[in-house]
Order: C-alpha cells, then sequence, then structure tokens
C-alpha cells in the first residue's frame, strides 16, 4: 500500500484530473435522476486537492478529514446499490447503465482516498515521533 500511497501523492495531478471527469460524468447522470454522487466528488476533489489553507500544514486534521471522506463515501455506495436496485425497472435503461459506472468508479475513488488517508496517517505518526506535528508551532532551525 506504501508503493501505491506514493505513486498518488506523485501524480496528484492525474487523480485530480480523474476527479473532475468523475464530477463531469456525475453532472450528465444528475439531468436525469436526483443525484448527491456529484457535490460528492466534489467535495473530495476539494478537500484533497484544491484547498491548500495554513489549517492543511495540521497532519491530525489530514488524517481526520479522509477518515470522514472514507466513511461517507462508503456510506454513500450503499445508498448507491439499494437505489440501483429499486429503480432497474423504473428509469430508462442507459441511466441505469451509467449509474452502475458510476458505481464502480465510485468504489475506485475511495479506494484512492483510503490509501491516502492511511499514507497520511503514517506520515502522521511519523511526524508525531520526529516532532510535535505542529508545523506552525516548531522553531525553524537557520
Amino acid at each position: 500500500m506504501d508503493s501505491f500511497y506514493k505513486f498518488l501523492k506523485t501524480n496528484s495531478n492525474m487523480i485530480y484530473m480523474f476527479l473532475l471527469g468523475c464530477i463531469g460524468f456525475s453532472s450528465i447522470i444528475t439531468l436525469e435522476r436526483p443525484d448527491y454522487n456529484l457535490f460528492l466528488f466534489v467535495f473530495v476533489a476539494f478537500s484533497m486537492f484544491w484547498n491548500k489553507s495554513p489549517s492543511k500544514s495540521n497532519p491530525k486534521l489530514i488524517i481526520f478529514e479522509r477518515m470522514l471522506c472514507t466513511i461517507t463515501m462508503t456510506a454513500s455506495l450503499l445508498v448507491d446499490l439499494i437505489w440501483l436496485f429499486s429503480h432497474s425497472g423504473i428509469n430508462s435503461s442507459l441511466i441505469i447503465s451509467l449509474s452502475w459506472i458510476e458505481f464502480f468508479i465510485k468504489i475506485f475513488v475511495i479506494g484512492i482516498v483510503f490509501v491516502m488517508w492511511q499514507g497520511s496517517k503514517k506520515e502522521g505518526l511519523t511526524a508525531d515521533i520526529e516532532g510535535t506535528g505542529f508545523k506552525e508551532f516548531e522553531e525553524e532551525e537557520p
């Protein structure tokens, strides 16, 4: 998992573009059915790649945020599965097919967020060992 975390960290632009593609794909499905996945993918992209605020230097906050993203996306996966099975006879087959594609894309995104969570957790533990973990309070050496 460490090598996959390093790959994701070094190729963050590629992951960012993939999440933008997920946002675009979800916007197509939103035209036919009420869907929350568009906003969920926007939140994941914002919290992992767009938001570069000073509070992001706190590793414990990053770990907590990625843990919540993983839990929220996993719970929404269950809701999507229930929706897919209950609406398969009601909606058009195109929307059901696109929803299944989005379901499998979401599993992949959950895997990415989970690996980023576990990797940042390991980095946070090493930051706690090396120092306080709060870089804004540590004194810089000349």
